[in-house]
């Protein structure tokens, strides 16, 4: 084997290494969002349209499960209102479709107390290991003694992207490759 073939060796070890590794999946994550109508004037909101948004993983892990779903708890998103956004923070109890599917929403602080959607089941598997499934929606029933009615929702995937330091790395490699093409090309010619 020619001397330059083994000073090459190593790196080839460390590359089919790292090509044999596999990646750490990257969780995905859904946001939920939607519009509404306060229809009692409460906390300071008043009368008329709003709407909602809050991210969570694809895949969570509830804090609360039983046959009648699961819940959230800590859930930080943002309440709009009249062009004014305040930050939402609560737990969020997501229901199986034999206790009317949909998600109860329970704030702390400014922005409504409760709001929810009923209708279809938002996730599938168990209530203990829920995956949220993507699409869009209109409620099938509204709470007529609840302040808030939500009109439609949406959960909708996360485009995830790289890291800074990500792009250095691929960058990094680009450049040991381009100085190795380079000062082969030299060491040939």
């Amino acid at each position: 084997m020619p001397r330059s073939s083994l000073r090459l060796l190593p790196a080839l070890l460390v590359g089919a290494a790292l090509a044999a590794t596999p990646l750490a999946a990257v969780a995905q994550t859904v946001t939920f969002s939607g519009s509404g109508t306060v229809v009692q004037p409460f906390a300071g909101l008043t009368t008329g349209a709003f709407g909602f948004s809050f991210t969570l993983p694809q895949s969570p892990t509830p804090g609360f499960s039983s046959i009648a779903g699961f819940r959230l708890d800590g859930v930080t998103g943002a309440f709009t209102q009249v062009g004014a956004t305040t930050s939402l923070t609560g737990s969020v109890f997501f229901l199986t479709a034999a206790f009317d599917g949909g998600f109860e929403f329970y704030g702390i602080g400014p922005g409504p107390s409760v709001f929810n959607v009923d209708g279809s089941q938002l996730f599938s598997g168990t209530s203990a290991a829920p995956t949220f499934v993507l699409g869009s929606g209109t409620p099938t029933s509204i709470d007529g003694s609840a302040r808030t009615t939500v009109s439609s929702y949406t959960i909708a995937a996360v485009s995830t992207v790289p890291e800074p330091g990500t792009w250095a790395l691929l960058g990094t490699g680009l450049l040991a490759v381009g100085g190795v093409a380079a000062r082969r090309k030299r060491t040939a010619g």
